[in-house]
This record gives C-alpha cells, structure tokens and sequence, in this order.
C-alpha cells in the first residue's frame, strides 16, 4: 500500500470494521487478522482483490489444478473480485490464520462454479492452497 500526494496512509474504512489488525506502514499485517464471518471474509476478499494492491500466492499444485481446468492467473483474480465464501472458516496451521472457501465461475470455467481454499493475511496478501470443483447446493444437501 501506498501513501497517498501529501504522504498520509489512505484510510479504507470499508475494511476497518473487518480488519482491526494492526499494520506496518507499508499496510503489511503485524499480527495475524483474526476469525471472520462467511459474509465478512467475502466483502473482504472481495475488495481487496478489486483493490488490486495485493500480493496472490499459491502453492505449486494450483498450477496443475489451473491447466487441468484451463484457467490462467486471471481466473483466480476473478473469483477473488467477484466469489462467495461459503461455509465457516477453518484454522490454518499458523495461529491466527484461517482458511476461507471462496466460490464462483470465472471466465475460462464455462459458467461452472470453481473453489478456491484462500488463507488471507489482511488485505495485504492472498494465498490460494486449494482448487477444485464447486459443490453444488444439491451436493450439499445429500
């Protein structure tokens, strides 16, 4: 994140009632960002990857998942700017963190909903550890 003309660090208000963790000055997360709700995590995710400042990460088997899918990099940008999370979060191995499932179609899906495992780190950085086929609300049910 950068400061803004007059040196100040921009305010982004819409994510303070999420995001109360506290940042360095270049707006990295100093401590881990906490638990949020399905509808928090997905306002969240959904900004700061319309933000476009942030860092994607991604294990090394999202790329075979990407090519078995035939989806590119900005596929994964979509769903981050436009998915759903669904479900409730569970605890990464690192205190503090959690894994959120987001979901959506993307343009190289073909309509078809995609899932995304994410662990983010505040706004400032974004990791994909998981990626697969949607579930279906019928599948859910069963």
């Amino acid at each position: 994140m950068t400061g803004n003309s007059n040196g100040a660090q921009p305010v982004y208000t819409t994510l303070t009632s999420v995001y109360q963790a506290d940042t360095s000055e270049e707006g990295r997360a100093v401590k881990p960002p906490g638990r949020w709700s399905p509808a928090d995590a997905t306002r969240l995710i959904n900004e700061c990857a319309n933000r476009g400042d942030f860092e994607l990460d991604y294990v090394l088997k999202i790329g075979d998942a990407m090519n078995a899918r035939g989806l590119i990099t900005g596929d994964l940008h979509h769903l981050l700017k436009t998915g759903v999370v669904k479900g409730e979060p569970v605890e990464s191995t690192i205190e503090g963190f959690f894994k959120y499932t987001i979901e959506g179609p993307t343009p190289n899906s073909d309509d078809t909903p995609i899932a995304a495992v994410v662990i983010p780190s505040g706004c400032y950085k974004i990791k994909i550890t998981s990626l697969h086929d949607a579930v279906t609300q019928a599948e859910r049910t069963t």
